[in-house]
């Protein structure tokens, strides 16, 4: 019941208004059992305050979620959320580490800076610079079924493809 002299009508909880019509500020959702707390984390979001529809806060640089509570995709280390580095080879990283997630072009390693076994380059280029991991054809390549080495790696001083022959193997390209 109303306040017969103001008008003033008992409102739920965190709703505001002469007719309990729109809720409080830091709260959203209106209904019938009131207004939800928007809960915006004091790290990432720009304001405790957030949109009285969906409960979206105003997220600070490289921040993201409903809350703003994460990492945008390519970014990790809440709250700093600093950028992945995965050498232009994976898109995510994890969270916590920063170590690259699913590195692609047969590289890996947490930054995604080293080629896999059976292949040689310099992934730390990036794939604009043609920094490619290519199949070390020792003799005939790692799906080969012919390949007799674990590794092989780029002489940086001939220029020259060395291949870590297999135990019992020896030979050059």
């Amino acid at each position: 019941m109303c306040d017969v002299r103001g008008g003033q009508c008992p409102c739920r909880p965190s709703v505001i208004g002469q007719r309990c019509d729109q809720c409080a500020p830091g709260t959203y959702g209106f209904g019938p059992s009131g207004c939800i707390a928007c809960g915006c984390s004091l790290e990432g979001a720009v304001t405790r305050l957030c949109d009285k529809f969906t409960g979206q806060c105003q997220c600070r640089p490289g921040a993201f979620g409903l809350r703003c509570d994460g990492c945008q995709l390519g970014h990790w280390g809440f709250p700093n959320c600093r950028l992945c580095q995965c050498n232009g080879h994976a898109e995510q990283c994890d969270q916590r580490t920063g170590a690259c997630i699913n590195c692609r072009d047969n590289t890996g390693g947490d930054k995604c800076d080293r080629c896999g076994n059976g292949y040689y380059g310099n992934p730390i280029l990036g794939k604009a610079a043609n920094g490619q991991c290519r199949p070390c054809q020792c003799p005939e390549g790692p799906n080969s079924g012919r390949h007799f080495a674990a590794s092989c790696y780029q002489d940086n001083h001939n220029r020259q493809i060395v291949c870590n022959c297999n135990q019992g193997y020896t030979g050059k390209i």
